[in-house]
């Protein structure tokens, strides 16, 4: 039997709340995997890994002409403190940061 956890976003989740739910399903995990130590049957994983490229500064550009709907998943996920979103207009950097009003 596998030790994992499943979660699901609803697609209006900001960076800070994803991590929060991705934190809790590791917490859910290694607590599970504790319970069960030794007994745990090892399953070898089938396919390949995946890797993502890590996000830097370049990543969070927002594109003045394109529409804020058509770049929220972007804006949504950058983080506020360490890579903020930002767009560029006339020889000029403007920071963009997002919160939620109210955490629904």
């Amino acid at each position: 039997m596998a030790i994992r956890d499943v979660f699901y976003f609803k697609g209006y989740e900001l960076s800070n709340e994803i991590r929060k739910i991705q934190a809790l399903a590791i917490f859910k995990v290694v607590n599970k995997f504790l319970k069960k130590y030794p007994n745990i049957t090892f399953k070898e994983q089938k396919g390949f890994g995946t890797f993502n490229k890590r996000r830097s500064y370049k990543d969070s550009e927002l594109k003045i002409n394109k529409s804020l709907k058509s770049q929220f998943n972007l804006l949504r996920i950058v983080d506020n403190n360490l890579y903020p979103a930002f767009f560029r207009y006339k020889k000029n950097i403007y920071i963009v940061k997002i919160f939620k009003k109210n955490n629904t």
